[in-house]
């Protein structure tokens, strides 16, 4: 009789299975995290007046850093949890090649979107009264739906091919690593494509946008490209690359899909700005809900930084052994590129309380030290309450979808 693995999946009893449930909120959670810091990162950088303008390259580079580190951590961090697919391309893609149930992938594609949602909602309500909007991708100057199109597909096939030669691949020379790498070719196609198509390779991370804002213009090319590219990479790679098609595919970790794993100063304070809107009458409801947003911005943050610690150090399950205090400080250089301009980006209450100590400002100081201090503990209940596999399971055996 076969094993039925602690965190295992079976679509008869997937509504009541712990690890498909503990699979599907990692993805949730990831989700959020992944698509407010790429977000926040974009909203820093400004968005060009001429809608189709492009970036400059330092700022875009500054986007693609914030955008590799996140994923790379995050993916890295749910490796265990869910696989870390936070894109559904991703899932689509495995599910073609049967790497992934059905049910199991709808779940994950749902809660993908639902988090992209609430993150970019989340971000226009903390920027609300500022003259940054939550970015949309949008194609380029003088590019069209179809040159849009082709852009994604290239960009996609190469996210998916790393994900195939760098984690499915039994034969990979960088076990474990995969998961940074494929940050990184987010954030090399992030350089490459963003002035083209916006370099999306997500569509859940174009949805979130467009959802938020209503604008939907040319919204099809970034969900058509990454669900052709995907696929059309995992069929070549294992037709083409893969040794032994037959063989156990998801072999070169025992905890990436097994049972619950198939795989965040406001707005640079324009002084005269800020001087002029003092002298509106509205000032007063508007500093307020600024202040909400900057502690709002702090706990996300501290969340997300708190989340990495227990994935990467705490969890005995971590596929890192080892890397999790480096993880955790290239989380914390993500955060603080996707939330220097809202909040600061502090995270830490000590490295607030020292500069305000010597300089004798203490303005808004409480933010510093609630913000991080409700966000911390509330990622450390939530990992250990959802995430954490209790010590009496099973150990994780193996692939298991």
């Amino acid at each position: 009789m076969d094993t039925k693995h602690a965190d295992s999946f079976d679509e008869r009893d997937v509504v009541v299975d712990a690890g498909c449930v503990r699979a599907v909120l990692g993805e949730l959670v990831l989700t959020f995290l992944f698509v407010f810091t790429g977000v926040a990162a974009a909203m820093a950088a400004g968005v060009p007046e001429l809608q189709g303008a492009a970036m400059p390259m330092a700022t875009l580079a500054g986007v693609a850093l914030a955008q590799a580190l996140a994923a790379g951590v995050l993916v890295t961090a749910g490796f265990h949890v869910s696989g870390g697919h936070l894109n559904p391309a991703v899932t689509v893609a495995l599910l073609a090649r049967g790497h992934i149930t059905a049910f199991r992938a709808v779940l994950y594609v749902a809660a993908q979107l639902l988090a992209s949602s609430l993150a970019c909602i989340l971000l226009r309500y903390l920027s609300g009264g500022q003259a940054t909007p939550v970015p949309v991708h949008t194609l380029g100057a003088g590019i069209g739906p179809m040159q849009g199109l082709v852009m994604e597909v290239i960009l996609t096939f190469s996210l998916l091919f790393v994900v195939y030669a760098t984690i499915i691949d039994p034969r990979t020379t960088v076990p474990g690593y995969g998961p940074m790498l494929t940050g990184l070719i987010v954030g090399a196609n992030t350089i490459a494509g963003g002035n083209f198509s916006g370099a999306s390779m997500n569509p859940a991370r174009s949805f979130g946008p467009a959802l938020a804002t209503g604008v939907w213009t040319n919204h099809w090319v970034y969900w058509v490209g990454p669900l052709v590219g995907g696929p059309l990479a995992g069929v070549v790679y294992e037709t083409v690359f893969m040794m032994d098609p037959m063989v156990e595919l998801m072999c070169c970790h025992d905890s990436s899909f097994d049972s619950s794993s198939d795989f965040g100063n406001e707005l640079m304070d324009n002084e005269e700005y800020t001087i002029i809107l003092m002298i509106a009458q509205w000032i007063a409801s508007t500093e307020r809900k600024r202040k909400h947003s900057r502690l709002q911005t702090k706990v996300i943050l501290t969340f997300s930084l708190l989340f990495v610690v227990y994935a990467t150090i705490i969890d005995p399950r971590t596929t890192v052994p080892g890397y999790g205090p480096m993880l955790t400080r290239l989380i914390v250089g993500a955060n603080t590129i996707a939330g220097g301009n809202f909040s600061g980006a502090s995270m830490n209450p000590a490295r607030s309380f020292g500069p305000a100590l010597a300089t004798g400002v203490w303005t808004n100081h409480w933010i510093y030290w609630v913000g991080p201090l409700v966000g911390g503990p509330l990622a450390g209940f939530v990992y250990e309450m959802v995430f954490m596999v209790k010590k009496t399971h099973e150990p994780l055996l193996g692939w298991d979808f």
